[in-house]
């Protein structure tokens, strides 16, 4: 590595650039850290839930069922072990009915059962809704258009005016801007057999 007059010349100014460095990095390194401080912020939410301050005591009587004890026999395992049965009725508007449950002693479920009456008729007839349209009422109507045509000796730009009757039949003036001349035309709405 070759030093030149240059090197030399911005010597002191490197110097003093590192310095600078150093004094900077030191300042950093001794600085203590201070304790912060914190605002304490109250802040309300509004909740749309309406809270009751007292409690009202309400309650409801449930008739709390006995189990039966039951000696159960396994036949697949041919085991033998004692269960708990709960029949447990039970009625709305729909239906009226039963809940068998077979529980073993340590909790496990061996059979439940939903046994149950349907209170609606066997066979419900179906009813459907008939919407009479009104029909449509037949108006005059009145339309505007153009109408334009080209051929060897012929030139077409017609702009018209088209009325529409109740009766569907359908009267057409026009009048050919380039050749001067008036059109006059009827025509009727014919029905296709399908």
């Amino acid at each position: 590595m070759q030093v030149t007059k240059t090197d030399i010349k911005l010597l002191p100014l490197y110097i003093i650039v590192i310095a600078i460095l150093m004094n900077v990095c030191s300042m950093n390194r001794n600085e203590t850290i201070s304790d912060k401080e914190y605002k304490v912020v109250k802040t309300s939410t509004l909740i749309d839930t309406v809270e009751f301050q007292l409690a009202v005591p309400y309650s409801v009587p449930v008739e709390v069922i006995v189990p039966k004890y039951v000696t159960f026999h396994d036949t697949i395992n041919d085991t033998i072990f004692n269960t708990l049965e709960y029949n447990n009725p039970y009625e709305d508007s729909l239906i009226s009915g039963s809940i068998f449950s077979r529980i073993k002693a340590d909790g496990t479920l061996v059979v439940q059962q939903l046994n149950y009456i349907p209170k609606f008729p066997k066979y419900i007839n179906r009813t459907d809704s008939i919407f009479l349209m009104k029909p449509e009422e037949k108006k005059v109507k009145l339309f505007l258009g153009i109408d334009g045509g080209v051929s060897a000796n012929y030139i077409l730009l017609k702009p018209k005016l088209e009325l529409l009757t109740k009766k569907e039949v359908k009267f057409e003036f026009g009048y050919d801007i380039i050749n001067k001349g008036y059109h006059v035309g009827i025509s009727k709405k014919i029905k296709l057999r399908k």
